[in-house]
């Protein structure tokens, strides 16, 4: 699982330290996963992992797209001394999640919301 540089094996001082029985290097490696539906099959990402992965690429998406674009000299100096309350981000982040446009509304409802049945959500969706 990666090469120790600590005198001991397994220190205890470490962020990620487990003792017992139930702990194994193949439950840290596959805890994510999940058993295929047919048997034989190899194991899969549980769906809400999948989900997050694509969210992140999403962000990672837009935070490149951001970098390449380039702002004038008046719109940089708006946006250097742009000050905003707490009241004006909770407004802000507010209405996007209830009032979104028409993109990200799109995106949201295809990609990112797990579908609705009798029981609950669909975890087989």
């Amino acid at each position: 699982m990666g090469t120790s540089h600590h005198p001991e094996d397994h220190p205890k001082d470490s962020a990620i330290f487990w003792r017992g029985s139930g702990i194994s290097e193949k439950r840290i490696m596959e805890g994510a996963l999940k058993n295929a539906k047919k048997k034989g099959d190899p194991k899969v990402n549980c769906l809400l992992i999948n989900k997050r992965e694509d969210w992140v690429d999403y962000l990672k998406l837009c935070a490149n797209s951001t970098k390449r674009k380039e702002y004038s000299k008046l719109k940089r100096k708006k946006l250097k001394n742009a000050r905003f309350t707490q009241a004006q981000v909770t407004a802000g982040i507010s209405s996007i999640i209830t009032k979104p446009n028409n993109e990200w509304l799109k995106l949201k409802r295809t990609k990112y919301i797990m579908k609705k049945t009798f029981f609950g959500l669909c975890t087989s969706c």
